[in-house]
């Protein structure tokens, strides 16, 4: 009996012992993992409360945090981690966990771009160790059920000390219904906060047995200045923003992992780039892209539409770059390092070939703010209202048609079609027209160009461009009303090419400028470039035009342009005749339809010549006074003089009795014997003058035309080219 209560007694000591052991079992041990922690994992560890609930197989721990090296910071932290075990699975070698719940975990993440806040946490690999231990690997199937796990109201915080950059991701939770080996499918629930606004929603589908997958990823107001500090490093910008959102279904397989679809939208709104001086330089109001289907496996994208409003783009060219390479400038410079250091091979032939449609591309409402500062003034222009819009766009599309509209700054319309060629980038057709567009805007280029301003003037232009591999036809037909220049500038950049002549010259009885503009050329050379094929062609044509001025003004009157460019005289001749009177009527009718062109009269002639023919003249003179006598009428003597030929008998020896030994020289040289040198220069300087003052008098007297708008000079007569020594005026046009 005594052994039997002493039996009892000790058993129930036991009992005793035990119960009490696993009773304090949980104080006893967070008092030791706290007191140890830093022995055990080299972190300082808080722990408020754990417990054990045995009969449940289930852990419940609170107000944990593991701090960070300084041991002041907080590392990791969560407000109550409960894990609930199924020791009975074991029985059938399953790990089964029924439940885990984590509440408010908050986890901070740090890194400074060579280790992060947790790589003291992670062991070193013992490479040497792990090669000698024995392969001992089975076929064996690992068994596990994990039920109700769940995560809420956590936080993680990450920060790149190395950019100085905080991201949040707030109010993050799980749910993971189920998962286990044998189970045929599981899903999963996560959504977090991301920055002020940003919300992440992902719904994931699990097929365990096929390894298929299928998640859906929905957003909303993600800020993407979240990436700014990132991109600083690429590019020189000092904003980056704007608010993604997206519904996105992606279709994948564990087992092949490059096998990755994905479909759904895509949104951007209030997107803002700023330069480093805080000027815009892209933003839109939205962008939206619908996407059918994206085949990473296959390298194929199927879009239904691409969609972007009130897009605004500021561009700026400076005399060193524009503001977008200046932007880039950062990129550019790692991209030359990297061209420098970069020997890697790669196998091109590896690659697929991208394949893409997309059905539409629309752009609403845009807008581009131009500016100009390689002039003497700054030029600056807005094109807004644009317009745009392509459809049927596959990488094999020999024919895709685009529309296009914009305003002209207010000041016009611009608007048109093309059809490009994706195979071929030397095939295009472009059609495009201008309506009423104000040239007034364009001054600083013509003040840069031809040193006036453009004080009116509105064109019309109409091209058809049509290019294929090896032709290139360009018709531009251009139409310039009520075009005016203001006062001659300063600007020492204007080109020698006389611009500004050749258009007033193209100007019609109407006041219009009218002309077509046909341009070719070869894409297949190298030197190719559309742009200055057209500008070459129109400079030729505007030279052309101003080095030929009559041939754009004979039309005015009805006239031969050949005959308004000269207006020939016979030697000795001092009085317009009835045909030069013609000439110059037609030329004085021009002046009228045109003042602001002046006219300018050369006077040319063979000096040696000419005062040969004026002492043929003065010798017929003295011939026929010898034979009248001095009272005879002027207009009578004149008559009798040009009735006189230089062949009459009387006449050959009347001058050969004046100069003894002449009988073997000509008339012209017996003549030039019989005055002085002196004599017949002044004769000469004389009949230059009154063909000067009779040619001036007609135009001011006959014609009405101010004296202020034409000039008559004579040029200098020592260095006359031979083809232009004769008498003649040479008629020159210029503008004011």
């Amino acid at each position: 009996m005594k052994k039997m209560k002493k039996r009892r007694l000790i058993f129930g000591s036991i009992i005793l012992i035990l119960f009490l052991f696993f009773f304090f079992l949980s104080t006893f041990l967070k008092k030791w993992l706290v007191k140890n922690s830093n022995e055990l994992i080299g972190r300082k560890i808080n722990l408020s409360e754990l417990h054990i609930n045995y009969l449940k197989a289930a852990v419940r721990a609170k107000d944990f945090v593991m701090f960070e090296t300084n041991q002041a910071d907080s590392f990791i932290s969560f407000n109550e981690l409960y894990i609930n075990f199924d020791p009975w699975h074991l029985l059938r070698n399953e790990y089964c966990f029924s439940g885990i719940t984590l509440i408010q975990p908050r986890v901070f993440i740090g890194q400074d771009g060579e280790s992060f806040n947790f790589s003291d946490l992670i062991p070193e690999k013992d490479t040497a160790a792990i090669d000698e231990i024995p392969d001992t690997t089975e076929n064996k199937v690992f068994r596990f059920t994990l039920k109700n796990l769940e995560l809420k109201e956590g936080l993680l915080i990450y920060e790149d000390h190395q950019v100085n950059n905080h991201l949040e991701l707030d109010e993050l939770n799980l749910d993971l219904p189920l998962i286990s080996w044998d189970s045929r499918e599981s899903s999963m629930d996560v959504s977090f906060r991301i920055g002020k606004k940003g919300e992440v929603n992902i719904d994931a589908q699990f097929d365990n047995q096929s390894g298929k997958y299928q998640v859906t990823l929905a957003t909303k107001n993600i800020d993407l200045d979240l990436a700014a500090d990132y991109l600083k490093q690429y590019a020189d910008i000092n904003t980056f923003q704007g608010l993604l959102s997206t519904q996105i279904k992606i279709y994948g397989d564990i087992q092949q992992l490059m096998n990755i679809s994905l479909s759904g939208l895509l949104q951007i709104d209030s997107f803002l780039i700023k330069d480093a001086g805080n000027e815009q330089l892209i933003g839109f109001k939205r962008l939206t892209t619908n996407i059918n289907n994206l085949d990473i496996d296959s390298s194929f994208c199927d879009i239904s539409s691409v969609t972007l409003i009130n897009p605004v783009i500021t561009a700026v060219i400076d005399r060193d770059m524009t503001n977008f390479e200046r932007v880039l400038l950062p990129s550019l410079e790692t991209d030359s390092a990297a061209m420098v250091t970069d020997t890697v091979v790669t196998d091109s032939t590896a690659k697929t070939a991208l394949r893409y449609r997309i059905d539409t591309i629309s752009i609403a409402d845009g807008m581009i703010n131009f500016t100009d500062n390689t002039l003497n003034r700054p030029f600056r222009y807005d094109l807004k209202e644009l317009d745009l819009k392509i459809t049927a766009l596959e990488e094999s599309a020999r024919e895709v048609p685009v529309l296009f509209s914009m305003n002209l700054n207010d000041q016009g319309m611009m608007k048109g079609n093309a059809l490009l060629n994706m195979v071929d980038s030397n095939s295009l057709d472009f059609n495009t027209t201008i309506e009423r567009l104000n040239l007034i805007s364009f001054s600083p280029y013509a003040e840069y160009f031809i040193a006036s301003p453009v004080n009116q003037g509105w064109m019309n232009y109409n091209m058809s461009l049509k290019m294929k591999p090896f032709k290139l036809q360009i018709q531009n037909k251009i139409r310039i009303e009520e075009l005016e220049f203001g006062n001659k500038t300063r600007d020492s950049t204007a080109v020698k090419v006389p611009i500004k002549l050749a258009l007033f010259l193209l100007k019609d009885m109407k006041d219009v400028i009218a002309f077509e503009l046909p341009v070719e050329g070869d894409p297949s050379d190298p030197d190719f470039s559309p742009g200055k094929i057209i500008w070459k062609t129109l400079a030729n044509f505007l030279i052309k035009t101003a080095a030929a001025p009559f041939n754009a003004l004979a039309g005015i009157v009805g006239a031969d342009p050949e005959n308004l460019e000269k207006i020939p005289f016979e030697y000795t001749q001092s009085i317009l005749d009835t045909r030069q009177m013609e000439v110059l009527t037609h030329i004085a009718e021009i002046m009228k339809n045109k003042p602001e062109l002046t006219f300018t009269f050369l006077q040319f002639t063979d000096p040696d010549k000419e005062k040969e023919y004026l002492a043929v003249q003065l010798a017929k003179k003295d011939f026929v006074v010898s034979q009248t006598g001095n009272d005879t009428d002027s207009s009578q003597m004149a008559d009798m003089i040009r009735n006189t030929e230089s062949t009459n008998k009387e006449f050959i020896a009347y001058i050969r009795s004046l100069v003894p030994g002449s009988d073997s020289l000509e008339t012209t040289a017996i003549c030039n014997r019989l005055y002085d040198s002196a004599e017949l220069t002044g004769q000469l300087n004389d009949l230059i003058l009154l063909r000067n003052k009779d040619l001036g008098s007609f135009l001011i007297g006959q014609q009405d035309i101010p004296a202020g708008s034409f000039k008559v000079e004579t040029i200098d007569l020592r260095n006359v080219p031979e083809e232009l020594k004769f008498p003649h005026f040479k008629v020159e046009v210029s503008v004011q």
